[in-house]
């Protein structure tokens, strides 16, 4: 996936995570208050080429503690 790197800090550190199923980002409490709150609840877009990221890397991200 890429990310922004601010955001790709956020993501590897499972602070920011993307729901596999409804592709929404989901944010750790720690985030809601902070400017990072304005990503909550979106969705992430398709990439240049037309694809979504691959649903079976989300997944094993997202169940990571």
């Amino acid at each position: 996936i890429l990310l922004r790197s601010d955001l790709q800090k956020l993501f590897d550190s499972n602070l920011l995570k993307i729901n596999p199923q409804s592709l929404i980002v989901e944010l750790n409490d720690l985030l809601k208050s902070s400017s990072y709150s304005k990503f909550e609840g979106r969705k992430i877009r398709k990439d240049i080429f037309g694809s979504y990221p691959d649903i079976n890397f989300l997944k094993i991200k997202y169940n990571e503690e």
